[in-house]
């Protein structure tokens, strides 16, 4: 085993280094040693939960709103979209694809249909968790156009 030592005249440190590899201990004004490198206990942090609607649009060709979305958290179960226009809603429901980056919805594309007239709709995703409490996403806006 080799050994070295050097004093640091401000902070204390000696070093140490082994056949398996650095190991710096810091002596700091409490006493205690640190072993540097190694991770502090931190709280863990718990994931949050985000969904949001990441497009929305209206493909006049095939009369298909198509709307995609992205998840992030545990526990989720079910999406539901909800489109609203003055009095007007409806809603849609698939399921969670759990992926490894993010998540997202199984699918949106919805005949224009299910919209009741032209004009600005509403769009908010609902993502409920096995928990039973759910989480909304922001609103986005599409613009239906019925001819």
């Amino acid at each position: 085993m080799y050994k070295n030592q050097q004093n640091d005249q401000n902070k204390g440190v000696t070093g140490s280094s082994s056949a398996s590899g650095v190991e710096q201990v810091e002596n700091d004004t409490s006493g205690q040693n640190n072993v540097k490198g190694d991770i502090p206990s931190k709280p863990v942090n718990k994931p949050s939960n985000t969904v949001e609607i990441t497009s929305i649009s209206e493909n006049s060709n095939s009369k298909e709103v198509v709307v995609q979305t992205k998840l992030r958290g545990v526990g989720l179960k079910e999406c539901t979209i909800i489109f609203t226009k003055g009095n007007s809603t409806f809603s849609e429901k698939a399921e969670v694809i759990y992926q490894s980056e993010f998540s997202t919805c199984a699918g949106f594309s919805i005949d224009t249909s299910r919209f009741s007239s032209s004009g600005e709709w509403t769009a908010t995703l609902k993502v409920s968790k096995n928990d039973g409490s759910s989480i909304n996403s922001q609103s986005k806006t599409v613009n239906i156009s019925k001819s």
